[in-house]
Parts: structure tokens; C-alpha cells; sequence
């Protein structure tokens, strides 16, 4: 009876191996979860910066177009005075001509 008790206990006992392997294992998953917290963590502050930037992308989009707008407001403006100018010069040309 003795024998049989002494491979019992024999049998329950935690070897050095399995001792390492389940530390392992712990450390493994506790570094797994805390890894999984940080990622979670640094999605949870991303999606406010990406949801800004695709702000600002939008923002300078419209900008953009409304820059080209004025560009060629301005361009147009340049060709109306432009056609002023030269309708000016042709009334003063035809008062002097008549004042004579």
C-alpha cells in the first residue's frame, strides 16, 4: 500500500518543466491581454483623429475649389477691365476727334 501511495504522490507532483510552461503561459497571456487593452486603447484615440483629418481633407477640398473659383473671377475681371480699358481710350479717341 505504501508503494502505491508514494506513485500517487509521484504522479502529483508539478515538474520543473510544467512549472516553467504554465509561468510561461501566464506571463504569455498576461502580456496578450494587456497588448489587446493598449491596441484597443490606441484605436479608441484614433478614430477621433482620423474622423479630423478626413475633416480637414473635406475643408481643404472646398478650399481648394473655392481658390480656383476666385482665380478665375479674377482672371475674368483682368480681361473686363482690360475691355474697359481699351473702351475708354476709344470714347477719349472719338471725343478728341469731335472736339476738333
Amino acid at each position: 500500500a505504501s508503494e502505491l501511495s508514494r506513485d500517487t504522490q509521484s504522479s502529483f507532483e508539478i515538474s520543473p518543466d510544467m512549472l516553467k510552461a504554465s509561468l510561461k503561459s501566464g506571463v504569455q497571456d498576461n502580456i496578450r491581454r494587456r497588448l489587446n487593452e493598449d491596441l484597443a486603447q490606441n484605436q479608441a484615440e484614433m478614430e477621433p483623429l482620423q474622423k479630423k483629418q478626413r475633416d480637414l481633407t473635406e475643408e481643404r477640398r472646398k478650399l481648394q475649389n473655392m481658390m480656383q473659383k476666385i482665380e478665375a473671377e479674377e482672371a475674368e475681371v483682368s480681361k473686363d477691365i482690360e475691355i474697359l480699358t481699351q473702351k475708354n481710350k476709344e470714347i477719349e479717341e472719338t471725343i478728341a476727334i469731335l472736339q476738333q
